[in-house]
């Protein structure tokens, strides 16, 4: 009897088998055109199937998934079956080298399963954005595929032999999910001398007084892979730096703040090309060059008094003061405070309890410091005032929260796939330019201010195809938060200012660098013209 190429093909790179032949290569360990096999441990074992499935008493096969869509790096199929061969259960699970790559796959294999003469699709409203489950009968078979998309990883589940329905439907849906995890773990998990390597470079931040404390942790495909700390929380107590240590995050808080006005757009309570006057009536122009601390309220009381920097639409000019007044924008649309209104949209739903603003801190937040170049005593000073920094650089949060913000944004349990698309996209299609920096007292930062085309879209900077990031810079403290077409996200904090030693941008490409060297990031932070002279920064970067 000849093989069926039928819808399990197309979604999850499985080819379904009739009696007596097998999709799968029967060597567990060998190589073709489309990549290695991965390990056996990336499929679920019998045990986990006949939780679902228990009439599935053997392994019939395993190898390499012969048919696997696109450029699969590495791949692993099985099929275990019953006493008689008239079930079968296949998993397959296919790598790819980046989302990128992945993605392109799976919507070439539901494009080409939706062409499968007598293919149904199956409603399953709970089966998630990602994901496509169908069924196609051709002779006495049915056969019932479900493939999912996830970071690299495209994993899937077929059965033939058994009754679409809705029962089965569901067993289908929480095996694949368990799949989905046994991939995770298996493909993410860093390699014994990365993570040698990794924790030598954590360990050398303090050790070298680079920084009093640093935390690292980093996840894939939104499981958390890695989590180390080094040094102290508190110089005069040390206290040690832990993983649950919250501290100010400086402008990664953007990040959030454009979360909350792309969620009101979703709940139609403004459009973000309503004018700014709709929601802030006393606005006019407004520049941002502060030499003075002034209050929240005197802030907004002198919005006309500064002529605007530059026409809309024409240069890119990273500024604070634009987030400030999105602040105000999600309190008065919201009818709620900024912290109320994250806390209800964002932290609560996430399980983000160690996030909050610095002026209502979270208990044992780390204690901040500067000094000019590694190797110094560390002294404090100053923090940000809230009434400067609301809205673009006030919140506080630890590692292990931002991981799970990466986590929720990227699997659209935030935002919709439409406004993440918007978040992610980078105005102007090239054409809009930053503006040089012509003071030679600061520097000129690379996608910044040195005049050339912007990176920055909605919190996020995009400087090549493979990275999504954003730093945060306050008076004391440093924090870069960062996501990779690979899959990896690193989230990296530690309690320092300094004039330039510590960098965690490019220490979070260092770690992805020694994950993955195949994909080489190259660094996010480049200075290509040094200040004339010492100049303290004095707003959020």
């Amino acid at each position: 009897m000849k093989r069926l190429a039928i819808l399990s093909i197309a979604i999850i790179g499985i080819q379904p088998v009739l009696r007596g032949e097998q999709s799968a290569s029967p060597d567990p360990g060998g190589v073709s055109a489309s990549g290695a096999v991965l390990s056996r441990d990336a499929v679920v074992p019998l045990t986990v199937v006949t939780r679902f499935f228990p009439e599935a008493t053997r392994e019939m096969s395993t190898g390499q998934n012969a048919t696997a869509v696109g450029k699969a790096k590495a791949t692993r199929s099985v099929i275990y079956t019953n006493s008689d061969e008239s079930k079968k259960v296949t998993i397959s699970v296919d790598q790819y080298a980046t989302s990128s790559d992945a993605s392109a796959a799976y919507e070439e294999a539901v494009k080409k399963s939706r062409i499968v003469p007598g293919f149904r699709p199956i409603d399953a409203p709970n089966l998630g954005p990602q994901a496509f489950i169908g069924t196609v009968t051709q002779g006495t078979e049915t056969h019932i595929g479900l493939g999912a998309l996830r970071g690299t990883l495209i994993a899937g589940a077929t059965l033939v032999g058994y009754e679409p329905g809705a029962d089965t439907t569901a067993k289908l849906i929480s095996l694949a999910r368990e799949e989905d995890n046994a991939a995770d773990a298996i493909v993410a998990a860093i390699s014994p001398a990365a993570k040698e390597k990794i924790d030598a470079f954590v360990q050398a931040q303090p050790a070298k007084r680079i920084t009093p404390g640093i935390a690292v942790a980093i996840a894939k495909n939104g499981q958390r892979i890695y989590e180390n700390t080094a040094g102290e929380r508190d110089v005069s107590s040390h206290a040690p730096m832990l993983i649950t240590t919250p501290q100010p995050i400086g402008s990664i808080t953007k990040q959030f703040t454009a979360a909350g006005i792309l969620l009101l757009q979703q709940e139609k309570k403004l459009s973000i090309d309503d004018k700014l006057s709709k929601y802030v009536a006393e606005y006019v122009i407004y520049g941002d060059h502060l030499t003075q601390p002034i209050s929240r309220k005197e802030m907004f009381a002198n919005l006309n008094k500064l002529p605007l920097m530059r026409k809309p639409g024409t240069h890119m000019v990273y500024t604070n003061t634009n987030y400030n007044l999105l602040w105000l924008v999600i309190e008065r649309a919201s009818r709620q405070s900024y912290l109320a209104f994250l806390r209800e949209h964002i932290f609560s739903p996430l399980g983000m309890s160690s996030t909050s603003t610095i002026d209502q801190p979270p208990a044992e937040m780390a204690s901040g410091y500067h000094h000019e170049k590694p190797g110094q005593l560390f002294t404090t000073r100053a923090e940000l005032h809230p009434d400067f920094s609301f809205g673009t650089g006030n919140l506080v949060s630890t590692t292990q929260d931002l991981l799970k913000w990466d986590a929720a944004l990227l699997g659209q349990k935030v935002l919709n796939e439409a406004s993440l698309r918007t978040m992610f996209t980078v105005p102007g299609d090239g054409k809009i330019n930053t503006v040089l920096e012509e003071d030679k007292r600061f520097p000129v930062m690379l996608h910044v201010n040195d005049g050339k085309p912007t990176v920055y879209a909605m919190g996020w900077m995009l400087p090549n195809p493979h990275t999504k990031w954003h730093g945060g810079h306050t008076f004391l403290f440093e924090s870069t938060n960062a996501l990779f077409s690979d899959g990896y996200s690193i989230a990296i904090i530690g309690n320092i200012r300094d004039g330039g030693g510590f960098e965690p941008e490019n220490i979070a490409v260092d770690i992805h660098n020694l994950m993955n060297p195949e994909l080489k990031i190259s660094p996010l932070t480049v200075v290509t013209r040094q200040p004339s002279e010492p100049t303290e920064v004095t707003e959020v970067q």
